[in-house]
């Protein structure tokens, strides 16, 4: 993936961000946050905000590996640093998924819906503004912020938890995202 694209979209991002200077602000990180409950394994994600302000922007990142590999923390795989997002004002997250070849499709979907809702239910316990929700994906990360823009739940049962939240978002920014697929097979592509 080209650095300079993806450059671009996080100039692009950060325009978005509040006018005021957050690079002072202390940023409060969470790691291994439980956005959500699978068959009693826990779907893990990291948070960053900065400390006393907001409500913020939310920049919620999924990464990529072909639904079959890669985390939350993969830059390679356009995993976001939640710490520099923080710092430029925002509620800052990125979370694994359940991985194809390990669970069977659409669960990787199902997670990032799960991680959706997880922002919205939890407006109230971290300065969040759910009014603002934005989700960067690259690769894989692309392909499943593309379907939450275009398909919302769609067919798919709502799992995880958060099952009564909304899952609206304002915008998705899509990195070398396969898009024209003759059917959704995950992971079977190559």
């Amino acid at each position: 993936m080209c650095r300079a694209t993806l450059l671009g979209c996080f100039v692009a991002i950060a325009l978005l961000a509040p006018g005021r200077a957050h690079a002072q602000a202390k940023i409060v990180v969470k790691k291994d946050v439980v956005y959500g409950k699978v068959h009693g394994a826990a779907l893990l994600a990291d948070v960053a905000y900065p400390e006393g302000m907001g409500p913020f922007p939310v920049i919620l990142s999924v990464h990529g590996g072909r639904w079959v590999a890669s985390h939350r923390n993969d830059p390679g795989e356009g995993a976001i640093d939640v710490e520099k997002w923080a710092a430029l004002g925002f509620f800052a997250m990125t979370i694994d998924y359940r991985l194809v070849g390990c669970s069977a499709p659409p669960a990787c979907y199902q997670d990032v819906q799960c991680a959706i809702r997880w922002v919205h239910a939890h407006a109230d316990k971290y300065p969040i503004d759910k009014d603002r929700l934005f989700l960067i994906g690259m690769s894989a990360g692309g392909h499943l912020v593309s379907l939450a823009a275009t398909l919302g739940d769609g067919p798919f049962a709502r799992t995880g938890g958060w099952e009564k939240s909304s899952n609206d978002i304002r915008g998705v920014i899509s990195l070398s995202g396969p898009y024209d697929l003759e059917e959704l097979s995950w992971g079977t592509l190559w």
